[in-house]
């Protein structure tokens, strides 16, 4: 708590508008730029440099490096125009106003003043906007929640990953911008392997000035769907009408390159201004260029395989969701517009609301149906399946696991085997014979041995009588157990005499005693 409330006391209170826009830099700056230099003076930066190239060879991540990488799908998943510091601030600030609530606990009045102040700036639908990205981020980066609900010197560096974060986001979104360009003619023309734009629109050309309302074909696509019949009918009048002002060009009016047709909106129905919304060959020719690679973007549809590599699956991502098209809506006509350079206004255009009202007409559509068979006209077009990318489960259907097939066989096998040992009713064995071999716990190895072994006669005991042991049986066991020259442990390698030798050792004995008694 005391760490929240110092953080957030050395930060300005924001207005309603700066809240509601996010706004960002023009063009966010290197992210080696960003970064503070590597020198150490006690030469400690080297080794860290040399582990952190290690990590990478061994293909290990830090947690805030996941958080960097996280950081490039954010844009294009989750919030296009997210300000990550004023997203976590308020979330935050909620997650602390809903905890006082159910606590119960009373807690100091200036710090809620305080949130409440700063909460008041923030709309309801903003604020659900807010929370809902920063659940999503914690979701992806983990090790941002461990640092937000730590102590200052956490926090502290939860700011830090915040701003490369912030900086990498917008480096993401210019790189998206700068490799549609050069594709801008093959993508707008509605069959470019037959024709091209006219006038054609050259790669290496660094001037955008002939773009936008300024190129009669990309025109008609900028052109808002209401006055699409009308351009088609009168494209010169209708172009310099565009040029002038005289049709505005605003973000509430829907371009006519979202909607199916060739050229765009030609089926444009008034009556009915959903149908055939975001279904535009430009439109999905950009969504496929970003998220399943550039080399998809002109394959028909049912034949897209995302590729191992593209963003897709690099960040998990199994269907498609509202802000994923809002996010190629936005690139697409940033991408024939006339701006060199990434900018949240267009003349009159605002991307961010644009954007957000995109979203707004999808997750919010009064026709929920419809809704929901356009995100899964979506996924076919992308995944070639209406569910995504579907995660097959073979729990399901078994017969098609090999490997649960294979045990299955091992058991029965093993039943049939175990029914086979069994004894069978008619045995003379009793049942309850039976029933112990049956339910008997198999030996070990040590009791198979002994088994096998013939069992060693018992020894007399010191205190029984002489008239209870058989002579013969004693004599028997004696003889078995006795050993006048017992083998050492040195004498096992040495070979046994021959029965010659024992014959010639015996003679010679008995002639010494002979001798001797003669004497």
């Amino acid at each position: 708590m005391s760490a929240h409330r110092s953080s957030s006391a050395a930060t300005r209170l924001l207005t309603p508008s700066e809240l509601d826009s996010g706004s960002e830099s023009e063009l966010a700056p290197s992210l080696d730029a960003s970064l503070p230099p590597t020198q150490d003076p006690k030469g400690k930066s080297k080794a860290k440099h040399n582990n952190t190239v290690n990590n990478q060879r061994k293909g290990s991540i830090t947690a805030r490096e996941q958080c960097l990488h996280f950081a490039r799908w954010i844009p294009r998943a989750i919030d296009m125009f997210c300000s990550l510091t004023d997203t976590f601030r308020i979330a935050m600030l909620m997650e602390e106003e809903e905890a006082s609530k159910v606590s119960g606990h009373s807690e100091d009045e200036d710090v809620k003043a305080q949130r409440d102040q700063v909460l008041s700036y923030v709309g309801k639908d903003a604020q659900e906007r807010h929370m809902r990205n920063y659940s999503k981020i914690l979701l992806g980066a983990p090790y941002l929640r461990k640092l937000a609900h730590g102590n200052v010197k956490q926090q502290t560096e939860m700011h830090a990953i915040l701003t490369e974060m912030q900086v990498i986001m917008g480096q993401a979104r210019s790189d998206d911008a700068s490799h549609l360009k050069n594709c801008v003619a093959q993508y707008a023309a509605p069959d470019p392997s037959d024709k091209g734009l006219e006038p054609p629109i050259y790669a290496d050309n660094k001037s955008r000035a002939l773009l936008g309302v300024n190129h009669p074909q990309l025109a008609a696509m900028l052109c808002p769907i209401k006055h699409a019949k009308a351009y088609h009918e009168d494209p010169k009048k209708v172009q310099a009408e565009l040029q002038n002002g005289v049709i505005r060009i605003h973000s509430a009016a829907w371009p006519a390159f979202i909607y199916e047709g060739t050229p765009p909106g030609k089926d444009f129905d008034p009556d009915n201004v959903q149908e055939g919304f975001s279904k535009g060959y430009y439109l999905k020719r950009v969504f496929r260029h970003i998220f399943t690679s550039p080399s998809s973007a002109l394959v028909p549809d049912g034949e897209i395989i995302p590729s191992h590599g593209c963003n897709a699956k690099l960040h998990g991502m199994e269907k498609v969701e509202p802000e994923h098209i809002a996010y190629a809506f936005v690139q697409s006509r940033f991408s024939i517009a006339t701006r060199d350079k990434w900018h949240e206004t267009d003349g009159c255009y605002k991307y961010n609301e644009a954007y957000t009202r995109f979203i707004k007409a999808i997750r919010e559509a009064p026709d929920q149906t419809w809704a929901e068979s356009l995100l899964q006209w979506w996924n076919q077009t992308v995944f070639g399946n209406k569910h995504g990318l579907v995660v097959i489960d073979l729990t399901e259907d078994d017969e098609d696991d090999d490997l649960v097939v294979m045990q299955r066989q091992h058991e029965m096998r093993m039943v049939a085997v175990h029914q086979k040992t069994r004894l069978p009713e008619n045995a003379a064995a009793t049942p309850a014979a039976a029933v112990a071999k049956d339910t008997a716990v198999p030996p070990t190895s040590m009791q198979q041995s002994e088994a096998a072994d013939p069992p060693i006669p018992p020894l007399a005991s010191p205190s029984a009588t002489p008239s209870s042991i058989d002579p013969e049986s004693l004599k028997r066991m004696l003889g078995e157990f006795q050993d006048d020259d017992p083998l050492t442990e040195d004498e096992t390698d040495m070979p046994a005499p021959s029965k010659r030798a024992r014959k010639a050792c015996k003679t010679t004995t008995t002639s010494k005693k002979t001798r001797k008694g003669r004497k």
